[in-house]
């Protein structure tokens, strides 16, 4: 989620247009088994799976205002194509922040991170 100054002087998270926060969480929350999945193929040594995840989170991650962890994703990609084990490890540590930090922003709005329960329903008379 990109960075942006309302008039007052206050940071303000924007999204591309069309996207609600809504649409964000739902991206984020399908990530889950996206980053397991990578973390089971660099235990493997499994090249193919890691090309195929990373370039898939490098090239949609920016639709969703999460630039920054398209960006990971895309240096993981370079890594796995040099073969150079040690920064896909690095860069997948650094996804996984990426994306633990956009959860607890997005959490932190409060049109969606502090939902108030409704009332529990009265008793029958």
């Amino acid at each position: 989620m990109e960075l942006s100054v309302e008039k007052s002087g206050q940071p303000r998270r924007s999204l591309p247009d069309g996207l609600s926060f809504d649409h964000v969480r739902r991206y984020i929350d399908r990530r889950d088994p996206d980053m397991q999945a990578i973390e089971d193929a660099i235990a493997a040594g499994d090249a193919k799976t890691l090309r195929e995840i990373t370039h898939k989170l490098k090239g949609n991650a920016a639709l969703y205002g999460l630039g920054d962890f398209g960006m990971a994703a895309a240096r993981v990609l370079a890594a796995v194509e040099a073969k150079d084990w040690m920064a896909v490890d690095s860069g997948f540590r650094e996804m996984q922040s990426l994306l633990g930090r956009a959860k607890r922003e997005l959490m932190a709005r409060p049109e969606i991170g502090s939902v108030v329960p409704p009332p529990p329903p009265s008793p029958a008379l």
